[in-house]
């Protein structure tokens, strides 16, 4: 039978050792099997192992592995903040404008009556008014049925760096009629909003000194927000019913 192996010994620690024969068969050098003991005379049989150098040497790997590991999670987690909050300030503007959108395109021209009993025109806002822009709105949904106009009148102000909505339940409103509001954006530095007439003539305010009518509207509406981290935001609105 042929040898399977290079010989019938092996080298451990610097000394010859008898090898045990890994073949059916196949006989040891001596004809006996070896014992756990040595041979007189052979150094002992040592098993190798790492060294105080090389461990501390290992840590010391690791240590710097670990401290650039730590590094690059850290930053991945501050960009994915970052992210996040932007994300989450785009979504807000996002919805501010589409209040605003919603409603200067279902404006319409109905006058009200408000706490004092005064007449107060379909639109009023810009420079000088109570309000950064109210208006009268049809659309408004009811989907439990409740006997009520499908009228709105919505009001924007902008106050402490925050645009806020606000609505009533009635048109004409008695006074102590409450009404409802809702916070729309933090962060806002300045809101500046101009109309547009069918002239195609620009006015700071609405309605205009030589209007002819009181609930007369414009053809567009101009909004102009200053928000942090965003800058100088420009939107202009289009009046479906305006002139």
């Amino acid at each position: 039978m042929p040898n399977l192996d290079r010989g019938f010994c092996r080298r451990v620690a610097g000394s010859v050792v008898p090898r045990v024969p890994r073949v059916v068969g196949e006989r040891y050098p001596s004809g006996t099997p070896p014992t756990s003991t040595p041979p007189t005379g052979s150094p002992p049989i040592c098993a190798a192992g790492f060294t105080l150098i090389e461990l501390i040497v290992a840590l010391a790997v690791f240590a710097v592995l670990s401290t650039m590991a730590y590094g690059g999670l850290s930053a991945l987690l501050r960009v994915e903040e970052r992210v996040s909050f932007q994300a989450e300030s785009l979504s807000r503007l996002q919805v501010a404008f589409a209040f605003m959108e919603r409603d200067v395109e279902q404006m319409v021209g109905r006058g009200i009556k408000d706490e004092d009993g005064l007449q107060r025109s379909a639109l009023v806002g810009g420079e000088g008014a109570e309000w950064l822009l109210e208006l009268t709105r049809q659309g408004w949904p009811n989907p439990r049925k409740v006997r009520r106009s499908g009228l709105q009148r919505v009001a924007y102000r902008l106050e402490e760096e925050k645009l806020e909505r606000h609505y009533w339940w009635t048109l004409d409103r008695a006074p102590d009629a409450a009404k409802e509001s809702a916070l729309l954006l933090e962060g806002v530095k300045r809101a500046e909003i101009r109309f547009l007439d069918g002239s195609l003539n620009w006015h700071e305010f609405w309605p205009p000194v030589e209007a002819e009518e009181a609930n007369d509207l414009p053809r567009g509406v101009e909004v102009v927000l200053e928000v942090d981290g965003w800058g100088e935001i420009r939107r202009l609105f289009r009046v479906a019913s305006g002139n």
